[in-house]
């Protein structure tokens, strides 16, 4: 079942995220305030990913909170088609951020969890590695299916495209094994309370900061190339089909 959910989630993000700035632009919003809406989405998403994760870990209910996370995200994403100018599209945005946001850690954390689980043999019952690469390579081919249906219809195809994938891996997600958390040790919990302290710990690390700064880089060149990558080539002239391909 992590597979499929893997499956279906990534291949929602693929036929979406390569186009949606491009989609943007069709709505009416310039290149500046395309930047703004995408930069808006991943400041909401740095907040409310800890938050969801730390209500997941509080209840939890790490499945129920991924399950409702996807099935709010495909209900955003059909808003999308009766949104346009700029502030209706921030806000939309916005509130699909927050649903988006605790989806990939959740859904990784699950995986990783149901993979770590022994049989009465010992084995583990598959490698997470495997989940993950089915992941990657749905986001491939939802590439691929959205370059196609953008050229048989038009832009809006591709809310529609993650809308249903994203119903799909909801109803996989309630089905996805979860095991429950053990207690928190008291020195663990202690350093949860801890909030600022623990955060200045980790960046006193060397080590730590230089993952951080190499991280930023690769992730900020990553948003400025997907953010405007596809409405260049649009503009040049070059068709969904090869984009996707690109």
């Amino acid at each position: 079942m992590s597979i499929l959910l893997f499956a279906f989630l990534y291949a929602a993000f693929g036929v979406s995220s390569p186009f949606f700035p491009s989609f943007l632009s069709a709505r009416g919003l310039e290149p500046e305030a395309i930047a703004i809406v995408l930069a808006a989405g991943t400041a909401i998403r740095l907040v409310a990913a800890p938050l969801a994760g730390r209500i997941a870990d509080r209840f939890d209910a790490s499945r129920a909170v991924l399950a409702a996370s996807i099935a709010g995200a495909a209900l955003l994403a059909l808003g999308y088609l009766v949104t346009w100018g700029f502030w209706p599209l921030l806000l939309m945005s916005s509130a699909a951020a927050v649903a988006l946001a605790p989806v990939a850690p959740v859904a990784d954390a699950l995986a990783l969890g149901a993979a770590e689980r022994r049989g009465s043999d010992g084995r583990k019952p598959f490698e997470y590695g495997w989940v993950r690469g089915a992941g990657s390579a749905a986001f491939i081919a939802g590439s691929l299916l959205s370059g196609q249906a953008i050229a048989q219809f038009d832009l809006t195809v591709i809310v529609v495209l993650q809308a249903g994938l994203f119903a799909i891996a909801a109803i996989s997600a309630v089905r996805v094994p979860q095991e429950s958390l053990p207690p928190p040790e008291e020195d663990i919990t202690a350093s949860a309370r801890g909030g600022p302290r623990g955060i200045g710990r980790l960046l006193a690390i060397p080590l730590y900061r230089r993952i951080v700064l190499v991280a930023a880089l690769v992730f900020g060149s990553h948003a400025m190339h997907d953010s405007f990558a596809v409405i260049r080539w649009r503009e040049a002239g070059i068709g969904s089909e090869m984009i996707s391909l690109l």
